[in-house]
């Protein structure tokens, strides 16, 4: 007896052994006996040059049976390049565990002409992976891993398994789909769906003619698919999310969208009986106003109120929990959201049911076979005072006048409610009350003095939602940084003056905010010009919509964002009177409308742009008309302002009423008096000297270094360029001209008074209109070869290092009391002045060209 006890022990040790070494969760097991074995097809030719992502589609066989509720999926996929290695040589095998059991039946590599059976030593892991854990979704299903060894190109890998159970939420009511088309080529493709003959089945073909046959036995409908050489679906990128140009076919045991109804009323019918944790809220609800009021306060508490997440595990990824458990949780998915909401509402006497809807798909599941997994988000169809409202409550935030709530265009929905047969249109609201609008003001007080950048903008509706909702989720610092770094963009010398400021009309669904900044370096340098700096003032909030796709080059339609109202306006306000042309723009598209202004009002330059979308999509064909209008939006959005590098003068702002005093009422007669006497006494002494002839010694003439070469060359060239360089440098002084500006300066009661201003703009142009004058008279001595010319090319010379000086110790003298008009450039003028007076007059004194040549 012990023996036999002992044997048993035995028996027992090894039958555990065996269970524990088996993989209770994946089993490896042979293929069901119903299914039809397709080999791989063996000796045929990849097509190159359709294949991308290094691997190839063999074989896709999938086989259904319904009445065992089983999918079958075999595959092959050969491997082209060591990218397909990399990408497709590990197997991931979802499922949901809470009603699916997966079983692996095959796993070979087919390597010239040997085949390897990997599946018994083929390590199984198995993952709870909850890929929308971003989007707080989770779902409860795992992955079976196979990590695969010793894949090489040229390989083929060939591989099956079976899911067995369907979500007890149908009851056992069927709907499916395959996909007759996929992202790389495919050689096989065999469809198989196993039906039982008793029950009725609906079958539609999606963008495909795919061949069909069918056999009748005693207990099923055997219907088959085939294709062969199938090419690749191409996809373009930026395609609206309804867009669809994917081949497949659809089944479904549901007969109509009424019998989606009948199936969905059980799942979202609420109790008659609120939760009594709920009494307070419906204590507060019912002591305001019946309608509006009522409502709203229900909508913000089931979306503001009650979070949002979803535990959408096993039935639930269709059921909603029961009203008491979402309360105690306190949160929700939007069927939990949707039913709490309708029973609130339903309680307190209105009519409301909740509604399935696609968010991406949105109407063109008007095409679908009826079926429950055409839905992916629930929201609520309110009847009240014989209007309809769509209420989303997963929509945080939101708030104004219940006519104007936000709520997209999601085209179609299915009311559950009793008796609905069809999918009802949806209404669209709130489009045309959202906007954004954008001000951004510049204060430009001195081209040598920080700048000052206010940004106002304000949103309504749609954009005032989603502000607010952005505001609520970010910190005070995350904001500021954020905000920082966006113009930081366009100025890296930019400074957050103030935190960020926020009001928000709630009422009125709209909410401001506002920005303060310094830009310490608002203009730069040009690359390879010396004489000027230039501010760029960019139309970037509109940027983003007028921007060029990422794929121009399309044959299926371009989405565009929708709706979408903005406006900006940028103004500067400038020192001088600076003037700008006034011009308009207005593009219009049947996808956008775009509009772009310039005026000017005294001192203040403004830039209006307005950009709105009128569709959520283009049509392929009228992509070339819509790429240039885009372009043609985008030439206005940088406008670029000049002045020159040496501006010296920086007044500040003229009070309104200086600004806009016509010019001779406000022009500086004394200025222009010593103007037009420099110019005529400088004309008299150039004629002078023109006609002057010294007779000075003969030198010893070269006859070899006779005429314009060798430096004179260069000499000849600065002689041309320079009057034109001196005159450019006299355009700033001419602001000037204006009293008021000469005012600020000069007089004691000027912001910007110094002594020295009176002197020296008067010597500046005096001696900037003689320089122009004899800069001129030396061009004409050169080109004749006159003998005084190299010695008043040394005057000129000499002049220009004391202007040099003066101009320096000028400068300093006034930024001892104004430090922010302080220039250091004009050091660097006086060096280079001393240094081409050591080269320059050394070689008109000694030269022996020099002395050949200009002789006249």
């Amino acid at each position: 007896m012990f023996r036999s006890f002992f044997v048993i022990l035995i028996a027992l040790a090894c039958i555990t052994a065996v269970a524990l070494a088996a993989d209770p969760v994946c089993p490896k097991t042979a293929a069901p006996s119903w299914v039809i074995d397709y080999p791989v097809p063996a000796g045929v030719k990849e097509p190159a040059d359709k294949i991308s992502n290094g691997s190839w589609l063999l074989l896709v066989d999938e086989q259904r049976h319904a009445g065992k509720e089983t999918f079958y999926g075999h595959y092959a996929r050969k491997f082209i390049s060591s990218t397909g290695v990399q990408d497709y040589s590990r197997i991931n095998l979802g499922f949901d565990p809470s009603y699916q059991t997966i079983a692996l039946h095959t796993l070979k590599i087919h390597r010239g002409g040997e085949t390897l059976n990997r599946l018994a030593a083929q390590p199984v892991q198995l993952l709870q992976r909850e890929e929308q854990m971003e989007q707080h979704l989770y779902d409860g299903r795992q992955t079976v891993v196979l990590v695969l060894d010793d894949i090489r190109v040229g390989d083929v890998i060939e591989y099956a398994f079976s899911l067995k159970g369907a979500n007890p939420i149908f009851a056992g009511r069927y709907s499916d789909s395959f996909a007759a088309q996929f992202s790389t080529p495919l050689y096989q493709l065999r469809e198989r769906l196993l039906w039982p003959r008793t029950r009725k089945l609906q079958m539609r073909n999606h963008q495909t003619e795919i061949a069909h046959s069918q056999t009748e036995t005693k207990e099923f409908i055997d219907h088959r698919w085939s294709a062969d050489d199938l090419p690749a679906l191409v996809y373009e990128s930026g395609t609206p999310s309804w867009f669809s140009n994917e081949s497949w076919i659809q089944f479904s045991e549901y007969q109509s969208w009424g019998a989606v109804v009948d199936w969905a009323i059980p799942q979202y019918t609420a109790s008659a009986r609120l939760p009594a944790s709920l009494s307070p809220l419906m204590e507060r609800l019912r002591a305001k106003p019946e309608g509006e009021a009522q409502i709203l306060t229900a909508l913000e508490y089931a979306q503001d109120e009650v979070r949002y997440l979803a535990m959408a595990i096993g039935a639930h990824s269709h059921q909603p929990y029961p009203v008491e458990t979402v309360l105690t949780r306190g949160f929700g998915d939007c069927k939990d959201k949707a039913r709490l909401l309708c029973a609130i509402l339903n309680e307190l006497g209105y009519t409301a049911h909740p509604a399935l809807v696609e968010t991406r798909l949105r109407q063109s599941i008007a095409d679908w076979l009826p079926t429950p997994t055409a839905f992916n988000h629930v929201v609520v169809h309110l009847e009240w005072k014989g209007k309809t409202y769509w209420l989303d409550p997963t929509s945080s935030f939101q708030r104004g006048p219940l006519d104007t709530r936000f709520f997209p265009a999601y085209g179609k929905a299915l009311v559950i409610k009793a008796g609905m047969t069809e999918l009802t249109d949806i209404a669209r609201s709130g489009f045309d009350t959202g906007s954004k609008v954008v001000r951004e003001n510049y204060d430009i007080t001195g081209f040598r003095q920080p700048v000052s950048f206010v940004v106002e903008s304000v949103f309504r509706g749609r954009e005032a939602d989603s502000m607010r909702s952005f505001v609520a989720d970010s910190n005070p610092e995350q904001i500021r940084k954020l905000y920082s770094n966006y113009y930081a963009r366009l100025f890296p010398s930019i400074e957050m003056a103030d935190a960020p400021g926020f009001s928000d009309d709630a009422s009125a669904n709209q909410l401001t905010s506002s920005e303060k900044y310094t830009i310490k370096a608002l203009w730069e340098p040009i690359a390879g010009n010396e004489t000027q700096l230039f501010a760029e003032f960019y139309a970037s909030t509109i940027a983003d919509y007028v921007a060029a796709p990422d794929m121009p080059l399309r044959t299926k339609p371009l989405g565009v964002s929708y709706p979408r109202q903005i406006e900006q306006t940028i103004t500067v306000k400038f020192p001088d009177d600076s003037t700008f042309t006034a011009r308009s723009t207005r593009v219009d598209d049947p996808a956008f409308q775009f509009e772009f202004a310039i005026s000017q009002a005294g001192r203040v330059l403004t830039l209006h742009y307005v950009y709105k979308s009128l569709s959520d999509h283009v049509p392929a064909g009228d992509i070339a008309v819509y790429l240039a209008h885009l372009k043609e939006a985008r030439d206005t959005l940088s406008y670029t302002v000049h002045i020159p590098k040496e501006l010296k003068v920086a007044a500040p702002s003229m009070p309104p009423e200086s600004q806009e005093k016509p010019l001779l009422d406000d022009f500086n007669w004394l200025f222009l008096a010593v103007a037009l006497m420099t110019v005529v006494s400088s004309i008299v002494g150039a004629i002078l000297l023109y006609r002057w002839r010294p007779e000075w010694p003969p030198k010893p003439a070269h006859a070899n270094l006779n005429g314009i070469g060798g430096w004179l060359i260069l000499i000849a060239f600065n002689v041309s360029v320079q009057p034109f360089v001196q005159l450019f440098t006299l355009g700033p002084l001419w602001n000037m001209c204006r009293l008021s500006t000469w005012n600020v300066l000069t007089t004691s009661e000027g912001a910007r008074y110094h002594a020295l201003w009176a002197p020296g703009l008067l010597y500046s142009v005096v001696f900037g209109i003689a320089a122009f004058v004899f800069e001129v008279l030396l061009v004409v001595l050169f080109f004749k070869k006159r003998r005084i010319f190299p010695r008043l090319m040394i005057v000129l010379i000499v002049a220009i290092v004391t202007g040099a000086i003066l101009d320096l110790v000028f400068m300093s003298s006034i930024a001892s009391k104004y430090p922010d008009m302080a220039d250091s450039t004009l050091t660097t003028d006086l060096v280079k002045a001393v240094f081409r007076a050591a080269i320059w007059i050394p070689y008109f004194s000694i030269s022996k060209r020099v002395q050949t040549t200009f002789t006249r």
